[in-house]
């Protein structure tokens, strides 16, 4: 049978419009017969979340059968702030928090840095509730924990829609960190030097073998050539008498 009308309710129980700039009504037509209505929420929030009614009315019988069907629109959201932790000049931490708003509950959270996977332990902190997850970086330095940290809200349910966060770090340097880069340079200037002098003992080594070994083989060429020119001596030996 062809319906003739359908109407779509929302959550709150008004009939939704679909000339609204938020919602949009459209129908998939298959063998000339209306058979799916697809509804789009733009720029959704959790306000939009709930049960969504569809109403189809079948026209041919004196009394219009009406099918009604429902769908549970739920909705994920990850959102992200950072903050300083001073509580004396040698003692701070930074905290970086991650919420989830929306109709569920998360079944683990994931933390990255820079695309590599943050593992609790010693100075990094990571606390976990159900909808919140706080990480925390005891002391933190400009040249160990810059750079771009990103938390996942993982479900086990539509995996592909888990939500994410990120939170760009970016601690001003300090001149401890300044001479930890020179000392580096440093050992890096002094570990190219040392390479120079091995090579070159290398070369003088070699050099030093090829000559000994030349030297060798001339002496032997010569103790062979005075060989070969030495005269032979003949010993006569008589063993009759006259």
């Amino acid at each position: 049978k062809q319906w003739y009308q359908r109407r779509v309710r929302a959550p709150s129980g008004a009939w939704i419009d679909g000339d609204l700039e938020k919602w949009e009504i459209t129908e998939t037509v298959i063998d000339g017969i209306s058979s799916l209505s697809t509804l789009t929420i733009t720029n959704s929030t959790t306000a939009d979340q709930g049960i969504y009614t569809c109403d189809f009315e079948f026209a041919g019988n004196p009394t219009p059968n009406i099918l009604e069907d429902t769908v549970e629109f739920k909705t994920r959201f990850a959102s992200s702030e950072q903050k300083m932790i001073s509580a004396s000049d040698a003692d701070s931490a930074v905290e970086m928090t991650c919420t989830l708003t929306g109709s569920e509950v998360q079944d683990s959270v994931t933390w990255m840095k820079d695309d590599r996977q943050l593992e609790e332990g010693g100075s990094v902190i990571i606390t976990t509730t159900s909808n919140q997850s706080i990480l925390k970086l005891e002391n933190p330095t400009a040249r160990e924990h810059n750079g771009m940290y990103t938390c996942k809200f993982n479900f086990e349910e539509e995996p592909s829609m888990s939500p994410t966060a990120e939170v760009e770090l970016s601690l001003p340097s300090t001149a401890e960190d300044e001479s930890e880069v020179d000392g580096s340079d440093d050992m890096d200037t002094d570990s190219q030097s040392w390479n120079s002098v091995a090579v070159t003992l290398l070369i003088i080594c070699l050099i030093s073998i090829g000559i000994n070994i030349a030297l060798l083989v001339g002496y032997c060429l010569t103790v062979r050539k005075r060989s070969a020119d030495k005269p032979m001596s003949t010993v006569n030996t008589n063993t009759g008498a006259e």
